[in-house]
């Protein structure tokens, strides 16, 4: 008897699902996040925040075709951008469309993880299993996360924005993906897959950096001291120096391209390096710890972490003594770079829990070199391997269940953000119906510009009314009078010149209040 043999399409086939069942739970993941953060008070660092309503701007001013002379921070979200733009065109509404942006950085964040995997010589199902559960580990810690505070030590959340250095989390863990390939000892000699790791990892550098180039410090500088650390599981120097001198070449071609951003950046991030603040910058983020473990959620996120930081720290000397360069590399930058960034944040002076991102999104990646490990360890001869079908299925079933809490996940989350703001809406039928120039400080106006048909009509000025020039559009700054403020608690009183006009009438919109000033007002030279 003949035994036919196994059909390629249903190996196909096979792969595809898994695939597919890889993806569906990561969206289940994201759409479960958002469903969490958008029902709760951290859903207005998502939607109304002065910094979250930057790309929301960016697309605003482009609809109205106004010049594009923005005043940036160091940061440029070109990536984020590619991203936001075709998702507003489609959408139309702000709101929808930071929130399917999000839900897209987590998939990408997957993505990015499920690369990571491919590089550990696992198996296909096990390597979507793997990147499966280091994002479902990045989800439970954002599900631990709440806060409305921006400063908060909060940072798995953060992937669900669209300004909090989406694009960089994204890149460092490609980048991480191409090292492995690189690296693997099977592929070395095939000459096109080095060259094709190489300009991935050559472009992933220099368009991260070129974005942003906090790049520098998540990406550039880890990744390349981990590699010279592989030496001492007997990397061959010329993969250390490959590896370093594609890094060097990314970010300087990173930073060449930023020349030609020079006008819109108004900073390039020197002022908030601050070595005489080290001690206060300990302090500070002593002090955010602690307010996170005073917290039920914020204890059991910051165990999460440190159990994967051990985790990482067994595998590393595991990989050194195995003489696996790949893995090295890989729990290195589990381990030791989120404490580099923890240790290098401190020591510059900075004040800023963003910054510490990668001590959220870097730990996972011990699930997979965990994974990776226990799938090479030998098997007592009475205990059955599962086949290779087997895991698959176990994946497939697992998405299909992630499915079901995804499905109900995404409706509680489109109806959080569809969920109005009627102070918002009421600012915004103002300043369409009245026809007037206003102005506001930028934690007031920033989401009201972002929404109302003309966002020319709102200025964003400090409290002396100078125009504010920072992640706006300078053309703003051509109009010099106003006839009208809007405010809100969120910032300080305006400081009036005693020759400013007398106010008119007041129109109250909830947490934001309208005053009119009949004979209008001069705003001052703008700065940044």
């Amino acid at each position: 008897m003949t035994i036919p043999a196994p059909s390629p399409h249903r190996g196909r086939r096979r792969a595809v699902a898994t695939e597919l069942g890889g993806i569906g739970a990561a969206l289940s993941v994201a759409l479960l996040v958002l469903a969490h953060l958008a029902d709760s008070p951290r859903a207005s660092l998502l939607f109304t925040d002065g910094d979250s309503m930057q790309l929301a701007l960016v697309a605003s001013s482009l609809r109205i075709g106004q010049p594009q002379e923005w005043a940036f921070s160091a940061v440029l979200f070109l990536p984020e951008l590619a991203v936001y733009l075709p998702v507003a065109a489609v959408v139309g509404d702000p709101r929808a469309a930071l929130a399917v942006a999000g839900t897209l950085n987590w998939l990408a964040c997957y993505a990015a993880y499920r690369a990571v995997a491919g590089g550990l010589r696992m198996g296909r199902e096990h390597a979507v299993l793997a990147a499966t559960v280091a994002t479902a580990v990045l989800g439970a810690m954002a599900l631990a996360e709440s806060s409305a505070d921006r400063n908060a030590l909060e940072p798995a959340s953060l992937l669900m924005t669209t300004t909090y250095y989406s694009a960089t989390v994204v890149a460092t863990l490609g980048a991480v993906a191409c090292a492995l390939r690189m690296l693997d000892v099977g592929r070395l000699h095939r000459r096109r897959q080095v060259v094709g790791a190489s300009a991935v990892l050559c472009a992933l550098v220099a368009v991260a950096v070129l974005s942003n180039p906090i790049a520098l410090a998540w990406t550039v500088i880890p990744l390349a001291a981990t590699t010279v650390l592989a030496l001492l599981a007997r990397l061959p120097r010329h993969r250390a120096v490959l590896i370093a001198a594609v890094l060097a070449s990314g970010a300087a071609m990173g930073l060449l391209g930023r020349i030609p951003f020079a006008t819109w950046i108004t900073e390039d991030g020197g002022g908030k390096i601050r070595p005489d603040r080290a001690a206060a910058s300990a302090m500070y983020y002593l002090g955010l710890a602690q307010q996170r473990l005073v917290t039920a959620p914020g204890a059991l996120e910051l165990v999460l972490v440190v159990l994967l930081l051990v985790t990482g720290g067994v595998l590393l000397p595991r990989a050194i003594r195995s003489r696996r360069p790949g893995e090295v590399v890989l729990a290195g930058m589990a381990v030791l770079a989120p404490l580099a960034v923890l240790a290098g944040a401190v020591l510059l002076g900075t004040a800023a829990a963003r910054y510490l991102q990668p001590g959220a999104f870097l730990p996972p990646l011990a699930v997979l070199g965990a994974l990776a490990v226990a799938v090479r360890l030998p098997r007592p001869p009475r205990v059955r391997v599962p086949p290779r079908r087997a895991v698959a299925a176990g994946v497939v079933v697992l998405a299909l269940g992630l499915g079901t809490v995804g499905t109900a996940s995404g409706v509680v989350a489109g109806r959080a953000v569809a969920r109005p703001d009627p102070d918002l809406a009421c600012v915004t039928r103002w300043v369409d119906a009245s026809g007037q120039y206003g102005a506001g400080q930028f934690w007031t106006v920033r989401a009201p510009k972002a929404l109302v048909a003309d966002p020319r009509r709102l200025i964003q000025t400090d409290a002396a009314l100078n125009g504010y020039a920072w992640l706006v559009n300078r053309a703003d700054f051509n109009r010099r009078r106003v006839s009208f403020l809007v405010s809100s608690p969120d910032s300080p009183p305006f400081a009036l010149p005693r020759s400013a006009s007398d106010p008119g009438g007041v129109v109250r919109c909830g947490r934001y209040t309208i005053t009119e000033y009949p004979a209008g007002l001069t705003l001052g030279s703008a700065h940044s």
